[in-house]
């Protein structure tokens, strides 16, 4: 049974054309240059993750660094090491 719906699930895939890009907001293609698009007709924003960070060289509450992760991080410290941390978008 479970091999039927996968190969059901391939065809139709084939058929229907297999497309790794997203428009969220739209029928319209996504840009082609984008994995996500997102269209808000100017109404709406992004909401990124929202974390409370306790250090830049420490990824908690994320379990490690991530090149390329973005997040609202909602905290303010005061380590004094160079590592202070205060609200914003951190990379």
């Amino acid at each position: 049974m479970k091999k039927t719906i996968l190969i059901a699930m391939l065809i139709s895939g084939l058929y229907l054309g297999l497309q790794a890009q997203v428009t969220i907001g739209s029928n319209d293609q996504p840009n082609s240059n984008a994995v996500l698009d997102l269209i808000s007709n100017g109404n709406k924003g992004l909401l990124l993750p929202r974390v409370a960070l306790t250090a830049t060289n420490n990824p908690a509450p994320l379990t490690q660094h991530v090149a390329g992760m973005t997040v609202y991080n909602t905290a303010t410290t005061s380590v004094g090491n160079g590592y202070d941390v205060s609200r914003g978008f951190y990379l």
